[in-house]
């Protein structure tokens, strides 16, 4: 179980709790059914071709949609949450990198 691994991990209570409130809430989805999720997926470029060679999974970013993929709202962040307990054993985490203006990753 996710928390008992968070606890031998000796995570910060509140994100256990948080863990804990996302899985008990039954508004979402808590099968592990995502073979991938992109956090900061920009357009969603790389999770089109994730999805191209047959992989399950999520884009989230605020491009994609403000109103629900805006992290910095509790709304938000709990999705994201929950979209990560959602990927399945040995499934893959991608987390973008920034691309603000001050970055060298911003295209010119």
């Amino acid at each position: 179980m996710v928390v008992a691994e968070l606890l031998q991990w000796d995570a910060p209570i509140a994100v256990i709790l948080l863990v804990l409130l996302t899985r008990f809430n039954d508004r979402l989805t808590h099968k592990q059914d995502y073979d991938y999720v992109e956090i900061f997926a920009g357009a969603g470029e790389v999770s089109a071709k994730l999805r191209e060679e047959g992989l399950r999974g999520a884009p989230i970013d605020i491009l994609l949609n403000p109103m629900l993929f805006d992290l910095t709202t509790e709304a938000g962040f709990i999705l994201a949450l929950n979209a990560v307990l959602r990927i399945r054993p040995g499934g893959v985490l991608l987390i973008a990198m920034c691309c603000e203006s001050f970055s060298v990753m911003r295209p010119s």
